[in-house]
């Protein structure tokens, strides 16, 4: 190294990272000048140490104006006048770095060297210099600058100025954007060799000498092993050297040697850096400390732009909106991870950090030794993926070339919005078309959901149709077979015209409850029923029980009343009785309102909408408490019978889990994103249409539209069972009031299914009922559990014993249009 220095001015020391480059100019090629072993320059040395970070001219006018380079005695307001000299005398030319030398009048005999260590930063900090502008390379002007300076040293070689750069050699490639550098390092470049295992050796033991200490010969082996013969592990050594002195001072006051069990208390080479770091990690305590200590190390990690893993050095206003916390919080979190004991970040401990301060990982030897900042990376890595694709699809189906997303890639698109979170400052580092991407994937999900209720209206129709081919059959065959007996029927029927009550009466008594007085409309009525009004006029309670007993006289109808006015009495009644007895009607949502709960308290209600929000209002006031944004349409909601928690579940495939004392979610119910979406036993894949609280609020079952139920355990989040019996989309689900491990499922398919979760799998079916002529709209068991019920589009009630599959009673069916719940 020294010869190359001498020969050209310019050494350009190249290697491996945690090579020990660093390491050998600081503690050999220094010493070694000190020591005039470059017998041209003679003994005295001016050494310039900096980094470019940045701002490189400005960090080497700091190096320069340091007392006792250029000049000495230099304090207070002459030393930062010294400064803004130096700084602008290299701004004014590219032979400024030599008039400034010139200007200092060195002695004679006094050489000047100027190491530039970690050169690669020139590259890494470009883009944040915003000094200048770009070159067509994406180089400042300020690093062609500065790099032109260095240059100019080498052509005057008649002048006592020397350049020592240090550089990771896998930035070598990039060394071509500057003119004239290549050929430079050409000429000066000395690439690190491999240590043998005595030299391994002497480095290990030798400091330890200089320090007073001694290593052990047991452990001094295990550490040569440990280490083996690649440089990358030279800076994990160095690392676990320095915690193990620091606990063998600790245990022992520095006497007796180092022993290898001081070196396993540290976790040895493979654990120490990683244990370390996650000593930092505890002291952070709360969650949200260790949430914006993942997005700070994983704003500063690359591993997504740059395959070879890089730091990525970021400005601290920057860093604070990707954390999406104060600058106070960051700082808080970047302090733990910088004090002297780790010095894990930098700046070092004890700068200010400033909002356009650099941060950036002190050393790569982090990125690959702490396991948690390598699974961050991963995740970066991967979520950066997704949004480039995301983005490059948006841009495609903008020019028409791309249709929408569909599954499985619109899931995976929905679940990564979800976890991630992403912001467009985010989004910026790796493409700049956040908006038009995220546009794109919610449309992507209204078209989905748009196929979806096409594609679930035809069921019905068809199912429907099928149902009236056959009825109409069926009548035709029996019109044909009686149609004597109508015949004869025909006189009667005219008899009980002539004095029955007209449709009129019937209909004008619903105009009445509908547009003007309920209580009139009902009495008229209960009046066409022949019950007796006068009970009902007391209001309340009263009323309650005499519409019931209308309401009863409608089943078989009284034999004075034409079968025609049956349903016009029917709806007269019920839409008397609500009118009568709302207390408030909330118009909030802003699409249909699909499901609703109280709390078992009665303080709360929750209703879930289709415009993809959750309201909680208060029921004493009615006032809105809280406002709960999702990213799917809620089709499901129900609370927990111990008031708990809340579930809701939504067009985006997955339940979600909420405190209901904070109204904060607890857990989302989808698959690790390590798993397929498509997996089999741990996701539904399509909308999620109900979900259900089991009576211990131990159990949550989640019933979708891909055919299937799912049985979650509440306070894990983990599957206890998934439930496939149906051939069709399943729309509702219920527990059994007192056995948690009974359930009963209906759907689309015209079965209604009782499982037990008990049993093993494959064999939690108890029974199912398959009578309905078309789907079903709701189940549930009766209140002692005897009986399950099931209610469908054939306009039928059904009481079920759910032991035996068999009906406990006739089914009723005197209602004219579909039943639900």
């Amino acid at each position: 190294m020294v010869d190359k220095l001498g020969a050209t001015s310019f050494l350009a020391v190249v290697g491996t990272s945690g090579c020990g480059k660093s390491s050998l100019v600081n503690c050999g090629l220094k010493p070694a000048l000190h020591r005039g072993m470059l017998a041209s320059a003679g003994t005295s040395w001016r050494i310039a140490h900096m980094r470019p970070g940045v701002a490189p001219i400005a960090n080497l006018a700091e190096a320069l104006a340091e007392d006792g380079i250029l000049f000495k005695n230099a304090a207070g307001g002459d030393s930062k006048s010294r400064l803004a000299v130096i700084d602008t005398t290299l701004r004014m030319s590219k032979l400024g770095l030599i008039d400034m030398v010139e200007q200092a009048r060195l002695d004679a005999k006094t050489s000047l060297c100027i190491v530039v260590d970690q050169f690669e930063e020139l590259f890494r900090f470009s883009a944040l210099a915003g000094i200048g502008g770009e070159d067509a390379d994406g180089i400042s002007e300020e690093a062609i600058e500065f790099v032109n300076l260095l240059l100019a040293v080498k052509e005057a070689s008649d002048l006592p100025i020397y350049v020592v750069l240090t550089m990771r050699s896998d930035f070598l490639g990039d060394c071509a954007k500057f003119n004239g550098l290549p050929e430079a390092i050409n000429d000066g470049q000395y690439l690190v060799p491999r240590l043998t295992r005595e030299e391994r050796r002497a480095a290990i033991s030798g400091p330890a000498s200089v320090a007073g200490g001694k290593i052990s010969p047991v452990l001094l082996t295990r550490l040569v092993n440990d280490v083996g013969d690649n440089p990358d592990q030279l800076s994990i050594l160095q690392h676990a050297l320095n915690r193990t002195w620091a606990h063998w001072q600790r245990e022992t006051g520095g006497e007796g040697p180092l022993e290898l069990v001081h070196y396993e208390a540290i976790g040895t080479m493979q654990h120490a850096l990683d244990e370390h770091a996650e000593n930092a990690f505890a002291e952070l305590g709360s969650d949200q400390a260790k949430k914006i200590c993942e997005r700070i190390f994983r704003a500063l990690t690359d591993t997504a732009t740059d395959t070879r893993g890089v730091r990525r050095p970021t400005k601290m206003d920057l860093l604070c909106e990707l954390a999406d916390a104060s600058h106070e919080d960051v700082a808080r979190v970047i302090d733990v991870f910088r004090v002297p004991s780790r010095s894990f970040l930098m700046p070092p401990h004890g700068e200010k950090l400033e909002p356009d301060q650099v941060i950036d990982i002190s050393h790569e030897s982090l990125m690959r030794g702490w396991q948690r900042l390598m699974g961050w990376a991963n995740e970066e890595a991967k979520s950066a993926r997704m949004y480039q694709r995301l983005a490059e699809t948006a841009q495609l189906h903008k020019a028409g070339e791309a249709g929408y997303w569909r599954d499985p890639d619109l899931q995976i698109g929905l679940n990564w919005l979800e976890t991630e979170k992403p912001n467009a400052r985010w989004a910026e580092r790796y493409h700049p078309e956040f908006e038009t991407a995220i546009s794109f994937l919610n449309a992507s999900a209204e078209e989905q959901e748009q196929e979806n209720l096409k594609e679930e209206a035809e069921k019905q129709r068809k199912n429907k149709l099928t149902t009236a081919i056959v009825a109409t059959s069926t009548a035709i065959v029996v019109i044909s077979a009686f149609l004597y007996q109508a015949l004869l029927l025909h006189w009667e029927a005219q008899r009980n015209w002539s004095v029955s009550v007209s449709n009129e009466a019937a209909f004008n008594a619903l105009r009445i409850a509908e547009t003007k007085d309920p209580l009139h409309g009902a009495l008229m009525a209960l009046r066409l029923l022949n019950v007796d009004p006068n009970e009902a006029e007391q209001g309340g309670g009263a009323f309650f029980k005499t519409s019931l007993l209308a309401l009863k006289r409608l089943i078989s109808g009284p034999e004075t009343l034409d079968p025609r006015a049956l349903p016009a009495i029917e709806r007269t009644l019920w839409t008397s009785w609500s009118k009568m007895h709302i207390h408030k009607i909330i118009a909030d949502h802003k699409h249909q309102a699909r499901a609703v709960a109280i709390t078992p308290d009665g303080k709360f209600l929750a209703s879930g909408s289709l415009d993809r929000t959750v309201k909680i209002y208060d029921t004493e006031t009615y006032s809105l408490v809280k406002n709960l944004p999702e990213l799917g349409k809620i089709y499901g909601l129900d609370i927990s019978p111990d008031g708990k928690y809340m579930a809701t579940g939504s067009k985006n495939k997955t339940a979600r889990l909420w405190d209901t004392s904070t109204w904060e979610p607890v857990r989302t119910l989808i698959p690790s994103a390590d798993l397929p979406h498509t997996d089999p036993v741990t996701t539904h894949a399509k909308t999620v249409r109900t979900v259900a609280f089991s009576k211990d609020s131990k159990r949550l079952v989640t019933v979708s539209w891909d055919n299937t139920a799912i049985v979650w355990h509440v306070a894990t989040g983990e599957v206890i069972a998934h439930l496939r019996g149906h051939t069709s989309s399943v729309l509702f689900a219920a527990f059994h009031p007192t056995m948690n491990n009974i359930l009963v499922t209906g759907g689309v398919d015209r079965r209604a299914i009782v499982w037990d979760t008990s049993r093993k799998e494959g064999d939690m079916e108890i029974t199912r009922f398959e009578r309905h002529s078309n789907g079903l709209n709701s189940v549930d068991f009766s209140p002692d559990g005897e009986t399950v019920l099931t209610a469908s589009n054939d306009d039928t009630v059904r009481f079920w014993d759910w032991v035996t599959g068999e009906q406990t009673a006739r089914p009723l069916e005197a209602h004219g249009a579909d039943i639900w719940r």
